[in-house]
């Protein structure tokens, strides 16, 4: 009597199936986990970096007088907003030369956070309010905007405008300049 042997492994037809099937787990699975940034994601990044500023502003105290004078600036701290793709949030320090009669100071980055390329900022005004507003009255696009803490904890007061690339969604981060904590709301 002969056995026949079976043949052992997998044939082709099966390795292409079991491929094809992990290939389409992966496309799932990636475009489900992909981030998708919002403009709320972005006025919360910099809402953040805003307190951050306020504390370490405190935290620092006063600017010298002289290098006050010498600066044209009082402020501790610092929170830039660079336009352009991607838009770039910094956080800076104002460091001063150690020497009591020395008016040298320069501003030191702590922090740099790059947003996602598909949030833009569409500009920001300088009078802010809570209430809902019509859109930015001055453009950002490719230049920078400052705000500036004190040793006090306030910060320059103003409303920066976030959106989709697209447009479809908007959001804005309002800073009263009472020194109070700054607010984000998800439409403009």
């Amino acid at each position: 009597m002969s056995r026949r042997h079976l043949p052992r492994g997998f044939t082709l037809i099966e390795l292409m199936i079991v491929v094809a099937m992990i290939g389409v787990l992966v496309v799932a699975s990636w475009s489900y986990l992909r981030p998708d940034p919002r403009p709320i994601d972005a006025a919360d990044q910099l809402s953040t970096m805003v307190s951050e500023a306020s504390r370490r502003a405190v935290a620092g105290g006063a600017v010298r007088a002289n290098v006050a004078t010498a600066l044209g600036v009082t402020a501790r701290t610092r929170v830039t907003i660079e336009g352009g793709t991607p838009v770039v949030l910094s956080l800076e320090r104002l460091e001063e030369d150690p020497s009591p009669t020395s008016t040298d100071a320069s501003w030191v980055e702590l922090r740099r956070v790059a947003l996602s390329k598909r949030i833009v900022v569409s500009g920001f005004t300088e009078t802010p309010t809570v209430s809902p507003t019509t859109g930015p009255t001055t453009a950002l696009g490719a230049g920078s905007k400052s705000i500036y803490c004190e040793a006090n904890g306030r910060c320059t007061g103003v409303i920066i405008f976030f959106a989709s690339v697209r447009g479809e969604r908007r959001a804005r981060m309002v800073l009263l300049p009472l020194g109070g904590t700054p607010i984000t709301f998800a439409s403009w």
